[in-house]
């Protein structure tokens, strides 16, 4: 349960993460459908992602060796293509500029997707090495490599905290069940007295 509990919560992430980039007021107006567009991208990159993330730990490798390392391949392409594109449009935005905690954000995303690259390239490294010539030791590189790979992208992901810090996230019901114009988990600014 709550496994599935996690899982939900990342799906709301995803979508919030979404309506925040779609809601700033500082990215300049003529490019507003075209980066609507962006943003929506990103958030079913995300959801890919997490598709990805769910099957890969429903299935082991002993199981099914195909499928684990195609749920593994898609994770990784999806996390870190999501990763590229939603720095970019957290940049472009304005959400960067706006305060110390949104450049605080950027930095953070910036260096936890570079490690997540140089934790990519040692995964693929330690793999080939192991399959290649089985030398002992190796696949424990491997295993850290893929272990550093996962938390980078927590931590990535762990950014939103900088994102939504002083904001109310509110599930309505009405923008579900209503037709066009509500967008899906609308946020409230809230003010701290």
């Amino acid at each position: 349960m709550s496994r599935l509990c996690g899982r939900i919560a990342k799906l709301v992430a995803a979508f919030a993460f979404k309506n925040f980039l779609v809601t700033s007021s500082l990215w300049p107006f003529p490019f507003r459908p075209w980066y609507r567009w962006a943003s929506q991208f990103a958030c079913a990159l995300n959801l890919a992602e997490i598709l990805s993330l769910i099957l890969l730990s429903s299935v082991s490798s002993t199981e099914d060796h195909f499928l684990h390392a195609l749920c593994f391949s898609g994770f990784t392409f999806f996390a870190h293509f999501y990763m590229f594109v939603s720095i970019w449009l957290f940049d472009f935005s304005g959400r960067r500029r706006s305060s110390k905690l949104g450049e605080l954000s950027f930095q953070y995303k910036v260096l936890c997707c570079a490690g997540s690259v140089l934790s990519l390239l040692f995964v693929l490294y330690f793999y080939y090495r192991h399959n290649r010539f089985c030398e002992p030791g190796v696949y424990t590189l491997f295993a850290l490599s893929e272990y550093s790979l996962i938390l980078f992208n927590i931590l990535f992901h762990s950014t939103l905290y900088y994102d939504f810090h002083s904001r109310a996230l509110t599930l309505n019901t009405a923008a579900l069940s209503s037709a066009a114009g509500y967008d899906l988990l609308p946020l409230y600014s809230e003010k701290r007295t």
